[in-house]
């Protein structure tokens, strides 16, 4: 499963992805500055599925503005199947976008289907949220689930961050 994990986290890097143009478009919708923020980050590695759950709270325009952006994309048209190199192995993704719906101002949902070799798959599910000055990510990854299943439990889990986060201003 760890094995599984870091090629998920991977997959949040534009790094090795082809095509190009795809790789460009990643780069749209991944916020990897959030240095102008408060944040808080939880993980449970199960044998069969890991989630990651991060809270950040957001302590300027810019960098909201930054996340805002990010999570309007909502095409991936001519991306859907990309290959993603990783320590010198090409796999081959299958992605799509998620119209899920979750208690935020702006949210955007992937899901990942990735073909790690010898029959195996690895899904993941990344729910990205963004309600006010409250940014959350919920990134679930397994050899098993379906992604409707972690879809579901992923959207969960954000209502029930952002319901504490309102319980604690």
């Amino acid at each position: 499963m760890q094995q599984q994990l870091q090629m998920a986290k991977g997959m949040g890097s534009t790094s090795g992805i082809n095509p190009e143009k795809c790789a460009k478009q990643m780069e749209k919708y991944t916020v990897t500055d959030l240095t102008a923020s408060v944040s808080a980050t939880g993980s449970v590695t199960a044998e069969s599925l890991g989630k990651v759950v991060q809270v950040f709270s957001i302590t300027d325009e810019a960098t909201r503005k930054k996340i805002s952006d990010a999570l309007t994309l909502d095409d991936i048209s001519g991306c859907e199947k990309v290959t993603v190199e990783q320590s010198g192995e090409k796999l081959s993704a299958d992605r799509q976008i998620l119209p899920l719906k979750v208690d935020a101002d702006q949210s955007l949902t992937m899901s990942t289907q990735m073909d790690v070799g010898g029959g195996q798959k690895m899904s993941s599910v990344v729910v990205q949220a963004l309600k006010g000055n409250n940014f959350v990510i919920v990134t679930f990854q397994t050899g098993l689930a379906e992604s409707a299943t972690m879809s579901a439990e992923a959207v969960e889990l954000i209502n029930k961050a952002f319901a504490e986060i309102e319980t604690l201003s």
